[in-house]
C-alpha cells in the first residue's frame, strides 16, 4: 500500500490494467468536456469530506487539471495505508487513447 506517482504518459497502462478505480478531481465543468474513460468525477472540495468512505481494498488513480489537487489527495491517504497513485501534470499532460470528450 501507498502512493506512487506517474506521468500522464504511463497513465493509459494502468488504465488498460482495470484494477485501478479512476477519480477525477476537476469541477464538473472540465469532466464534462474531457475525462478518462470510465473515471468518476469527484470535485476535490467534495472528496475531503467524502474520503473516509473509500475502500481500503481497492487501489485508486486520481488525476486533476495540473496534478496538484490529486498529489494532494494522494499524499493523504498514502499516509493513512491506502493504495493511491497520482498521474503528474493532471489532464493537461494526457494524450492518451483513453480521452472521452462530449
Amino acid at each position: 500500500m501507498g502512493m506512487a506517482l506517474i506521468s500522464a504518459a504511463e497513465a493509459d497502462a494502468y488504465i488498460a490494467k482495470g484494477t485501478y478505480t479512476l477519480i477525477d478531481l476537476r469541477a464538473p465543468a472540465a469532466y464534462r468536456e474531457g475525462h478518462l474513460k470510465g473515471a468518476y468525477n469527484v470535485p476535490y472540495e467534495d472528496f475531503l469530506r467524502m474520503e473516509e468512505r473509500l475502500d481500503r481494498n481497492q487501489k485508486y488513480l486520481f488525476y486533476c487539471d495540473w496534478g496538484g489537487s490529486s498529489l494532494d489527495v494522494c499524499r493523504r491517504l498514502g499516509r493513512r495505508g491506502y493504495h493511491v497513485v497520482s498521474m503528474m501534470g493532471g489532464m493537461a499532460a494526457y494524450r492518451g487513447r483513453y480521452l472521452v470528450r462530449r
